[in-house]
């Protein structure tokens, strides 16, 4: 903006005219501070602390309606408290505001996870939680004993590894010069050769980006072969580190994602997934046409399907975040009593 536009002058104007934009840069500077109320950066003065006209003295800025009190505000939600001292286990409240009822998920870290709206309190749920609560010590159930099948992989020397269905020995080797992980199906190990100065979180980092890339060349392979066996090929294929499912397939957009960690299963449930996510390029469901459809390439798909299921936590070191103990910071745990 030019000093025109500001102050009626041209910006070519004398010595002489300059005091006057001096003078009126002054008086500009003076209506500025009488409006402190409005700006009061532009202040040059101590602020004042009497409290202002439009402020009620007797509402301080931490007990004001508009703001919200930090120091009340509960770490845990309420609910999860309440449901943690009664089933004993931690438990973690998400709110949504338009949801209805409620969605329990048990968490393999060890977590219920409630799904509700803003309105659900402990004593208008305290039934429906009561009437989930035997499928809830099940599920309990089901992840400890999963833990205990598949302990974490620390990657120490000797540590048994599995790929492919099968165990490799895991065997560490140190060079300044070259890098790589060997897979050897002969003597059914894994060997790593790194650097010496290479830390922990380095060694494990570059494990499971060779790992990536293996699985990723195996499924594309395997993809390959069963698209033309079914003649059914997608435009685009994913390898993911999918959380929640082994693979996602979009009919509209032609596109398959597969989780990668299937790699340390066996061919024939890495056939089943592919098979069952071709399927759905055909089939966007999972009606009897669907399930017809998938028998006819894999008759024995619902064993390896439950053979899935019941190992599913065999490749959670592979995880970028492993889900054994990873605990949210708003998931309440309830002390322990002895």
């Amino acid at each position: 903006m030019s000093l025109k536009k500001i102050f009626g002058l041209s910006p070519l104007e004398t010595l002489e005219n300059s005091k006057n934009i001096t003078k009126k840069a002054k008086t500009l500077w003076e209506e500025l501070k009488k409006r402190e109320g409005l700006f009061p950066g532009f202040s040059d003065e101590a602020p004042d602390k009497t409290p202002s006209k439009l402020q009620d003295p007797k509402i301080s800025p931490k007990s004001s309606p508009t703001a919200p009190n930090i120091e009340e505000t509960p770490l845990f939600d309420p609910l999860a408290v309440e449901v943690a001292k009664k089933l004993s286990l931690p438990v973690l409240v998400k709110r949504i505001p338009r949801k209805r009822g409620m969605t329990f998920s048990f968490q393999p870290s060890g977590y219920l996870k409630i799904l509700c709206n803003n309105s659900v309190d402990f004593a208008a749920s305290s039934n429906e939680i009561l009437k989930v609560q035997p499928w809830i010590l099940k599920q309990q159930k089901f992840w400890l004993e999963q833990k205990e099948l598949f302990p974490p992989i620390l990657w120490d020397e000797g540590e048994q590894i599995p790929f492919m269905g099968s165990t490799y020995t895991f065997k560490i080797m140190e060079s300044k010069n070259i890098q790589y992980l060997k897979f050897s199906d002969a003597n059914h190990t894994i060997t790593l050769c790194k650097k010496p100065s290479w830390t922990k979180a380095k060694q494990i980092k570059f494990i499971k980006s060779k790992f990536k890339e293996k699985a990723s060349n195996q499924l594309k392979e395997r993809l390959q072969y069963w698209s033309s066996e079914m003649q059914l090929y997608p435009d685009q294929v994913y390898f993911k580190d999918l959380k929640a499912t082994w693979g996602l397939c979009s009919k509209s957009k032609k596109t398959i994602s597969l989780n990668w960690k299937l790699i340390v299963f066996e061919q024939e449930i890495q056939d089943g997934v592919i098979i069952h996510e071709l399927s759905h390029l055909k089939h966007a469901h999972h009606q009897k046409s669907f399930w017809d459809h998938v028998l006819k390439y894999q008759p024995d798909h619902n064993k390896w399907r439950k053979s899935l299921k019941n190992r599913a936590f065999l490749c959670d070191f592979l995880s970028n975040k492993p889900q054994w103990d990873n605990f949210p910071v708003d998931c309440y745990i309830p002390p322990v009593s002895y």
